[in-house]
């Protein structure tokens, strides 16, 4: 014997299959449309394409071929919404969306160019261990031999400078010698 149930907890009922061959079987089958969609956003194709008749005129063969969509809403084509997405972000980057044009890049830098930008930051690698040895009658014909090179540098026809420039060098002072009066103005 079951044990008696309490009102409104009546186990639920179990869903028994349509009978075959019946509306209820043929509703529940998967609709080919809806399979066809699915396949089509999953390969990316568009699922909403438009058919075109081209026509040879050669050999006056006709056909008619199927153009995407080109649609720039998901809810209608999820593919070429994505696309065109894609293609939007492409020419954003590409700067289409400017109201100037961009200004060409510059010529790439020669041989000799790069040559000379070398030798200055060998020039100045050997300032900076002259300077840490102390050895400042080096430091100033270094600092000389790198002011020529960024001469030259400026005469290849290179725009701004390699290095920033230098202040005057750490044994050096541009303040006044104690006793004398000082020329700047007074704030």
């Amino acid at each position: 014997m079951t044990a008696p149930t309490l009102p409104g907890l009546e186990p639920a009922p179990t869903l028994v299959a349509p009978r075959p061959g019946s509306r209820a079987a043929r509703m529940a089958l998967p609709r080919s449309i809806d399979v066809l969609k699915d396949i089509a956003i999953e390969y990316g194709v568009c699922v909403r394409p438009l058919a075109m008749r081209r026509t040879d005129l050669n050999t006056g063969l006709t056909e008619v071929i199927d153009l995407p969509c080109g649609a720039t809403r998901e809810d209608k084509c999820a593919p070429c919404a994505k696309k065109n997405r894609r293609l939007r972000q492409a020419q954003i980057r590409e700067g289409w969306h400017r109201d100037d044009e961009p200004l060409p890049p510059p010529d790439p830098a020669t041989e000799e160019q790069k040559a000379l930008v070398l030798l200055r930051g060998h020039l100045e690698f050997s300032r900076d261990e002259a300077s840490r040895a102390s050895q400042w009658d080096q430091v100033t014909d270094l600092d000389e031999a790198i002011q020529e090179v960024e001469e030259v540098i400026a005469a290849e026809g290179l725009r701004g400078r390699v290095a920033a420039l230098r202040s005057t060098p750490p044994g050096t002072t541009t303040a006044a010698p104690p006793g004398m009066p000082s020329t700047s103005p007074a704030c």
